[in-house]
């Protein structure tokens, strides 16, 4: 309801109240004026003045009735004017906060969409993150896998440099005291040798070559009391020789000035010819040669060492996938164009990778 209808209906309110008045005014004239002609009239009237002062006594009920109704039915009206004034009240606050309801959920929905699109693309960072930490880490591994290969690698080249360098000895030999075995038979154990050049592997007979070189040793040694020392070749066999170096230095364990001990200097091994072996591809083939020796070897308990030429790296790559497939260990002595398999008296025990 409006205001408008709430200040009609108080006008009508008023306007029962000054009619009620003005009917209250009229009758009391009425009676004010029957009562004085009452004074004045004769004995015989009195009744008819007493019947018309009950009528106007009931009109003047009926009157009074009839305004009090009309007073209760405009308070009810007010009553109701003010209810329904209070519903239209109610009735906007409550489409305010249905809108204001509808506004909040929008936003809501809003913010729990940006959320889940900062959570996703969190996510997706984190994982941008972890991958690239894996593959800095993996990178790391390799690196560092490579450089303990390269430094073992630079450590066996450095003992095959001080192993063949010659020094200079005395001229004179006294006598010999005691002939130590130069070569330690641990050196070898556990260890099978191949030489990859021109990308064609060979099986070298490290094993066979050093005990025959360790079985002549005493006896050659007999020519040094007429030379500073000696030379010589053992074999072939399987296709390689073996040369070694012996030399006469100072004993400086007996104390004696003259006295003098038989050294091992160094060895050489070289092919008989320069096309031994067979080819890579061929090698890794059923049936090969490479094939057979490694097939009586277990595993786990054999290093292969791999004397490689610079020409050789692409198959030396492909030979050690192979190996570590079939869970070979594997060490590399890299070698300088033309230069031959060496070792000496610190040997050349391999690392394995």
């Amino acid at each position: 309801m409006s205001l408008n209808n709430l200040n009609e209906g108080q006008d009508s309110f008023l306007d029962i109240i000054a009619n009620l008045v003005g009917v209250l005014i009229i009758l009391v004239v009425i009676v004010g004026a029957q009562a004085t002609s009452g004074l004045l009239a004769e004995p015989d009237t009195e009744s008819a003045v007493a019947q018309q002062a009950e009528e106007a006594e009931q009109d003047l009920a009926f009157e009074t009735q009839k305004v009090n109704l009309q007073a209760e039915q405009a308070s009810r009206e007010l009553v109701s004017s003010k209810l329904r004034l209070d519903l239209a009240r109610l009735e906007m606050q409550a489409n305010d906060e249905k809108r204001l309801a509808q506004q909040l959920a929008t936003r809501r929905h809003t913010m729990l969409m940006q959320l889940e699109f900062v959570r996703a693309k969190h996510e997706q960072r984190k994982k941008e993150v972890r991958d690239e930490l894996n593959q800095q880490q993996q990178k790391q591994l390799e690196l560092q896998s490579e450089k303990i290969q390269l430094v073992s690698q630079l450590e066996s080249l450095e003992k095959s440099i001080n192993a063949v360098s010659v020094t200079q000895i005395e001229t004179s030999v006294e006598t010999i005291d005691h002939f130590p075995n130069p070569i330690a038979k641990t050196v070898f154990s556990n260890e099978i040798h191949f030489r990859l050049d021109r990308g064609r592997i060979v099986h070298v007979p490290m094993d066979q070559l050093i005990e025959q070189m360790k079985g002549e040793i005493r006896l050659k040694a007999e020519k040094l009391k007429q030379a500073d020392g000696t030379r010589e070749t053992i074999g072939p066999v399987n296709g390689f020789r073996l040369q070694y170096e012996l030399g006469i230095v100072p004993d400086s364990q007996t104390g004696q000035p003259n006295a003098r001990v038989v050294r091992f200097k160094r060895f050489t091994i070289q092919p008989v010819s320069s096309d031994v072996g067979e080819p890579m591809e061929q090698a890794l083939q059923e049936g090969s040669h490479f094939m057979n020796v490694l097939s009586r070897l277990e595993p786990r308990r054999t290093t292969v060492s791999v004397w490689v030429y610079p020409n050789s790296y692409d198959s030396h790559a492909k030979l050690k996938d192979w190996l570590h497939e079939h869970g070979f260990q594997m060490a590399s002595w890299p070698l300088s164009a033309g230069r031959p398999i060496s070792g000496g008296p610190d040997g050349f025990r391999t690392s394995a990778q």
